[in-house]
C-alpha cells in the first residue's frame, strides 16, 4: 500500500506539470544493485504499468524498490546516425545529456544515464581518442536487457535515429523531487535548504569512506561503476588527502576519529622510508618507485589533521617532523626552488618539476606543521617559499593550496 501511494504522489507530481510525452523510462533501484530500466508507452495506464514493473522488480530481487525514477520523453528529433555518433564522441566523456534510441518502437533505447554508466563512449588505448564502444553497448544489452539482436556499428551507418531529451522526477521515500533537464545540471535537484545539504553530504560521504577501510588500513580505491569492478591501481597521496578529508569530516559530525589510525598506519608501517634522520614517503605503484613532495605534503597534512584533536600523541607528531625535514631537503636553501621528484630509494633526482601545485601543497603542510610544533624552521621555510612565489608571480596558477 505504501509503495501504491509513492506511486500516486508520483503521478500527480507529473501531471500538475501539464507536460505533453507519449514515452517514458522507469527506473527501479536499491542501494546494491544497478537500476532495472524499462521503458512505458502507454501513457493512459502508467501506474498498472509501473505497478507491474515493480512487482516483476520484487520477484526478480526479492524486495520492493527503493528508488523510483521516472524520465519523460520531452523533446525527439530524428537524425542521422552517423551525426549522432560524432557529437557523442566530442561530448566530454560522461556528460552527455541526452539518450538515443535505435528504433521507433524503442526496444534500443538508451538513457543518458546509460550511456554514461556503462562506458558507450569510451577512450581507445592509442591516442585516448574518444569512440562508440560496440562491445560495451552489447555487453550493456546482454546483462541488463531482453534484446537478443546484437548491435552493429554499420549496420546504422547513414540510418535515422531518434535523439530525445527527458526531464527527470525522483521518488525518495514519501517526497518527489523534480529534477533538471539539461547540461551540466541534468538530474540535479533544486536545493532548499543549502546547509542541509551540505551536512548531508558530509555525513554521507564521511561514513562511506570510513567503511572503505580494510583491516591493514588500505582503503577500498574505488570503483568501475560501467562493469563494477574494484579499481585495482591505488595512489599513496589520494589515501593521505582522503584520510584527511576523514578526520576533518568525523570532527565535523562529533564522531571519533581514532578510526583514521588504521589508514595513518598503513603509510607508516609500507610506504615510509627513513634516512639518516629523515623520512619520505614513496610510492611503488606499478614499479614506479618514486618520492613525490606533493605525497610527503598530504600525508603531513593527514597527522596535523589528526595531532589537531590528538595533540599528546608524539608517535605521529615525530613522524611527520620527519617527513618535514624530507620536504626540507627537496627546497634549495638559497632560491627556494623545490625538486617535485626522487627516486626511490637512491634519492637521485627524477623530476625537477611535475605540477605546480606540488609546492603550495609543501607550503600548507608545513604551516600546518608549524601550527601543531611551534617549530620556527618550518615557518621560515615557508617564508623562503613564499619569496619564490610572489617573485615568480605563482598567483596566475590559482593553486587552492596557496588560497
Amino acid at each position: 500500500m505504501f509503495l501504491e501511494k509513492r506511486i500516486d504522489k508520483l503521478l500527480a507530481t507529473v501531471n500538475e506539470e501539464n507536460l505533453e510525452f507519449d514515452i517514458s523510462f522507469l527506473s527501479l533501484g536499491l542501494p546494491n544493485i544497478k537500476a532495472i530500466v524499462s521503458v512505458l508507452k502507454r501513457k493512459k495506464y502508467l501506474k498498472d504499468d509501473i505497478l507491474k514493473a515493480c512487482a516483476q522488480f520484487k520477484k526478480k530481487t526479492g524486495k520492493e524498490p527503493v528508488w523510483i525514477k521516472m524520465d519523460i520523453v520531452m523533446h525527439t528529433e530524428q537524425i542521422d546516425f552517423n551525426i549522432l555518433v560524432n557529437d557523442l564522441e566530442k561530448t566530454r566523456r560522461n556528460y552527455v545529456d541526452y539518450g538515443f534510441s535505435l528504433d521507433d518502437s524503442w526496444r534500443y533505447a538508451f538513457l543518458p544515464e546509460i550511456i554514461n554508466s556503462n562506458a558507450f563512449i569510451r577512450p581507445n588505448n592509442k591516442d585516448k581518442k574518444l569512440y562508440l564502444s560496440e562491445k560495451n553497448i552489447n555487453n550493456y544489452l546482454r546483462k541488463y536487457t531482453k534484446n537478443n539482436l546484437a548491435f552493429n556499428k554499420s549496420y546504422y551507418s547513414n540510418k535515422k535515429v531518434i535523439k530525445f531529451y527527458t526531464k527527470g522526477f525522483y521518488v525518495e521515500e514519501d517526497r518527489i523531487i523534480k529534477l533538471n533537464e539539461k547540461g551540466y545540471e541534468k538530474n540535479l535537484r533544486d536545493v532548499d535548504n543549502f546547509h542541509e545539504e551540505i551536512d548531508e553530504l558530509i555525513k554521507q560521504s564521511v561514513n562511506y569512506l570510513k567503511n572503505e577501510i580494510q583491516s591493514n588500513g588500505k582503503y577500498i580505491y574505488g570503483y568501475f561503476p560501467h562493469f563494477d569492478k574494484k579499481i585495482n591501481f591505488y595512489n599513496n597521496l589520494r589515501h593521505s588527502s582522503s584520510t584527511y578529508a576523514l578526520i576533518e569530516g568525523l570532527s565535523y559530525l562529533n564522531k571519533d576519529i581514532s578510526v583514521a589510525k588504521k589508514p595513518l598506519n598503513y603509510i607508516i608501517e609500507n610506504y615510509l622510508y627513513n634516512h639518516d634522520g629523515i623520512a619520505y614517503v614513496f610510492d611503488d605503484t606499478k614499479g614506479i618507485n618514486e618520492i613525490k613532495l606533493g605525497q610527503n605534503a598530504a600525508f603531513i597534512l593527514a597527522i596535523c589533521e589528526y595531532l589537531r584533536h590528538r595533540p599528546d600523541d608524539l608517535f605521529y607528531l615525530e613522524i611527520a617532523q620527519k617527513v618535514a625535514k624530507g620536504i626540507e631537503s627537496m627546497i634549495d636553501d638559497n632560491d627556494a626552488e623545490t625538486i617535485h621528484v626522487l627516486y626511490y630509494p637512491t634519492l637521485k633526482v627524477k623530476e625537477k618539476y611535475r605540477i605546480v601545485y606540488y609546492d603550495g601543497e609543501a607550503a600548507f603542510a608545513l604551516l600546518r606543521l608549524y601550527q601543531v610544533d611551534g617549530d620556527e624552521n618550518w615557518l621560515n621555510l615557508v617564508k623562503h617559499l613564499f619569496e619564490k612565489f610572489i617573485k615568480q608571480n605563482y598567483w596566475k596558477y590559482h593553486d587552492h593550496w596557496l588560497s
